[in-house]
């Protein structure tokens, strides 16, 4: 994939979450996310049950995208959560593709101040 056409994927993932359209969401079959709140899930079908929770909690906080650190098919975008309180988060996500799709998601943030909005993740 060329840079262009990873930084459009990312724009449609990003704004998938906001929109709560999880359904535009590019995402292999053998996909996999690594949280710091809900350990690993793999494969598409539960990876978007997971997603579908992660982007309502998108409704209730403002994500500022800072930047992107591109290397071939794997991706660090840094960005800054702002909780409802006004907290900032800063939070980096690691992204691998695969065939114009996402194929693992891990996300890098501190789990304490979630806790407002990420109840789900403590079922």
């Amino acid at each position: 994939m060329t840079r262009k056409e990873i930084l459009q994927l990312l724009d449609v993932y990003f704004a998938a979450l906001k929109a709560e359209r999880v359904e535009d969401l590019p995402f292999t079959h053998d996909i996999t996310f690594e949280g710091p709140m809900v350990g690993a899930v793999h494969g598409e079908t539960e990876v978007r049950k997971l997603v579908v929770e992660v982007a309502r909690t998108f409704q209730n906080m403002e994500l500022k995208v800072l930047g992107h650190v591109i290397d071939d098919h794997e991706v660090c975008t840094r960005a800054e959560m702002i909780l409802p309180s006004g907290k900032v988060v800063a939070l980096l996500d690691y992204f691998r593709f695969n065939d114009g799709k996402i194929s693992h998601i891990q996300p890098y943030f501190d789990p304490r101040p979630m806790d407002e909005i990420w109840a789900f993740a403590q079922k």
